[in-house]
Parts: structure tokens; sequence; C-alpha cells
């Protein structure tokens, strides 16, 4: 879920024009968040492309695997979850941060021996 919304932060942030460093080895991150991607090796940039430009020429060289396409992935698993719950989606961290606030403050005092689900609703469902 942290991924997810650092994608999500990225893509908003490069949307209004504001260039955005991203260092990763992740390629389908780069894929997904970058408009140039410079690959490097040993220090030295190798490649320094568009993504789709990149992958247009390895293909142009002959370039070939054998593709496997799968019905559903985990992405789809991901979405199907947070669809399950009542809020129809899966927490934010700041709502997660706000519970653990209220269970550190004084106003929680009274609280004890209490596992307390923030998830949505979602455990009320099974």
């Amino acid at each position: 879920q942290a991924r997810r919304n650092l994608w999500k932060l990225i893509e908003e942030v490069r949307d209004r024009g504001i260039s955005v460093i991203l260092t990763t080895h992740y390629m389908d991150e780069a894929e997904v968040l970058c408009d140039r991607i410079a690959i490097m090796d040993k220090g030295n940039i190798i490649a320094l492309d568009t993504p789709k430009n990149l992958i247009k020429n390895l293909l142009a060289k002959g370039f070939k695997k054998d593709q496997k396409v799968e019905q559903a992935n985990l992405e789809d698993v991901f979405i199907e979850m947070a669809s399950e719950t009542p809020m129809k989606r899966i927490a934010q961290p700041e709502e997660i941060a706000a519970a653990i606030a209220f269970l550190a403050s004084p106003a929680a005092a009274y609280i004890n021996g209490i596992n307390l689900p923030v998830d949505g609703g979602r455990t009320t469902c099974l």
C-alpha cells in the first residue's frame, strides 16, 4: 500500500509539471512513472530515452520472449480486497496514524486490552 501511495503522489507531482528524479531497481515502476529513463551501469549512463523508445529499440534488435498472460494478477487481488470493505477502499496512512495517536492520547486512558481493527469495516464483514 505504501508503494501504491507513493506512485500516486509521484504521478500527481509529475502531472503538475514538476520534475521528479526517481531511483529504482523496479523496471515496472520506472515504466509507469517515468517520462525518461537513464539506465546506469558502474556509474555510467548506458541508455537514456523514453520507456516506449527503449522497449521499441530492444524489439527492433529482434528481442523476443515467451509471454504468459494470466487472467488476474496481484494488483487485481488488491483492488478486489479493497472493494470488499464497507468503505470500498484501503485506508490512507494518515487514517491509521490518527487511530494510533488517539490510542496514545490521554483521551483513550480508559481504553485497555483491546485490539482495534482499523480496516474500513472489513473485519466485521468476514
